[in-house]
């Protein structure tokens, strides 16, 4: 309870996930580790989701009208996406999705973790990083 108080419930599953402990290898217990899960997923997906959730509260204030998302999925299988990384970022997720369904199914935690971060590195470094004036508001609604 003190590793889980300190660091977080849900960095110690990502730990413990990605450990040789679910291949019923031995396991040496590493802080630094726990540190590597919340700087490499959970801090990427805050920023992330944080940066989305500031500039949707700044089209509101700056608009006065309610910022409503577009549904991708539905976009994406009607063929309305005209932005290219839109279209990429709905085939990734759909992807990790599958990916991850299939090796939990079979019980492979330890798979799962690396997908995650693979996909959370191309959203902030490639989707954000290229869409940034777009999402921001600076290229119109």
């Amino acid at each position: 309870m003190d590793v889980a108080n300190k660091f977080g419930a849900d960095s110690v599953r990502l730990y413990l996930c990605n450990s040789p402990v679910v291949r019923a290898d031995p396991l040496k217990f590493r802080e630094d580790g726990l540190t590597g899960i919340i700087r490499d997923v959970l801090l990427p997906w805050y920023n992330s989701f944080r940066f989305f959730t500031q500039n949707a509260n700044r089209y509101e204030n700056l608009s006065n009208i309610v910022f409503k998302p577009l549904d991708l999925k539905a976009c994406f299988k009607n063929n309305e996406l005209n932005n290219y990384l839109d279209k990429w970022l709905v085939a990734a997720s759909d992807y990790l999705l599958k990916q991850v369904n299939i090796e939990m199914d079979k019980y492979h935690l330890y798979s799962v973790v690396p997908k995650i971060l693979q996909f959370l590195e191309d959203m902030t470094n490639w989707y954000i990083k290229l869409n940034r004036p777009r999402l921001k508001g600076d290229l119109g609604d």
